[in-house]
């Protein structure tokens, strides 16, 4: 254990950093896509209340 301590920088091995770094995208990456996912739910929902609206327009026209 002692050998294992002496040849890290504070107990850090050398994939420790990459692993961080793609962890850290890995994260970005889904944080934008459930951003997005709300936007273009947000979006069908009022095209949804939009069609809803015209066809009871039409249906009280009738």
């Amino acid at each position: 254990m002692n050998h294992i301590l002496e040849h890290t920088r504070i107990w850090w091995c050398g994939w420790d950093l990459p692993a961080l770094i793609i962890l850290a995208a890995v994260i970005t990456f889904c944080l934008y896509r459930v951003y997005q996912q709300k936007k273009v739910r947000a979006a069908l929902k009022q095209r949804i209340e939009e069609i809803r609206e015209n066809n009871s327009r039409l249906a009280a026209e009738s």
